[in-house]
Order: C-alpha cells, then sequence, then structure tokens
C-alpha cells in the first residue's frame, strides 16, 4: 500500500483499506470499518471521522445513498497520484517585452517561469512544475488533470 507523509495515522489506515477493496462501499458504522477499528485498536468513531478529511484531500470518494453516505477509493475521481507517478502538462512560450521567454502552465494556476532561450525556459518551468507539484501534494490538494488543448485557425 502506499503511505501517505500527509495523513494521520488513521486516515492512512482507512485509505489503504478502501484502496485495497474499491469494489466496497463503506458507511461510517459497517461491520468492515468497525473490524479494521479493533484490529488496529481505534474505536469506530475515530476511524469513521477519518472519512471526511479524505473525501475534502480527495484520496476516496463519497455517494448519498437514501439517508446514508457510501464512501469508496476510485483511482479516477479521488484525483490520486501513484509515487513515481508523471503526468504530462501543456507549456504555452512567449517573448516577453524585456526579451526573455516566458513559460507558462495553463492547468496549474500561477505557474510561469521564465529564461533567456527557450531552453533555459523550458528548465526552468520544468523546475517550478515540480515545485508547485510537490507544494500540492504537502498541502493534500490533488494534482489537476490537463485539460484539452488545441490549436484553433483563424484569418489574420
Amino acid at each position: 500500500m502506499i503511505a501517505r507523509a500527509h495523513l494521520s495515522p488513521s486516515e492512512r489506515l482507512v485509505f489503504e483499506e478502501l484502496q485495497a477493496h474499491p469494489e466496497t462501499r463503506y458507511q461510517r458504522s459497517c461491520p468492515e470499518l468497525s473490524g479494521l477499528a479493533r484490529e488496529h485498536g481505534y474505536t469506530l468513531e475515530g476511524l469513521a471521522n477519518s472519512l471526511r478529511p479524505l473525501v475534502n484531500k480527495r484520496y476516496i470518494s463519497e455517494e448519498r445513498v437514501g439517508r446514508t453516505i457510501d464512501f469508496f477509493y476510485s483511482p479516477e475521481g479521488a484525483g490520486v497520484t501513484q509515487p513515481g507517478e508523471k503526468r504530462r502538462f501543456t507549456v504555452g512560450f512567449s517573448r516577453g517585452e524585456d526579451g526573455y521567454v516566458v513559460a507558462s502552465v495553463p492547468a496549474l494556476p500561477g505557474c510561469h517561469s521564465q529564461g533567456r532561450t527557450i531552453e533555459e525556459a523550458r528548465l526552468n518551468i520544468r523546475e517550478a512544475m515540480q515545485g508547485y507539484v510537490a507544494s500540492l501534494k504537502f498541502l493534500g490538494e490533488p494534482v489537476p488533470a490537463e485539460e484539452t488543448v488545441e490549436q484553433v485557425e483563424v484569418s489574420v
């Protein structure tokens, strides 16, 4: 299982349980959670209280079913990245008024850098992107997915 440095021990335990059983839906007082609590020396309430922070950090998903809420692991919906996972992002390059090449990543708001040449700007934006993603992970935020990008032709 994946260890998450920014999760509490109870959050990590619940996350790993849900991740190991993606076909199972959990509720705050389900037998699976109760057994997990007993097995690891937690109270059911303590583990159940870990569900909401995991949803807020987008490690797990939730769905209201009647009067109850089901919690479950969904790699597609959770925004979770695996260690060593690589993502590709579109980088736009433009020439600034000062002659420097400015690099921007539309999928990562506020992620910009520059360089004297396009090669230098490319190196600098890669470093800025790595810092941006590391900051998101530290804060427990999901790494955004790249939106569809395409070139559109117009008459000039």
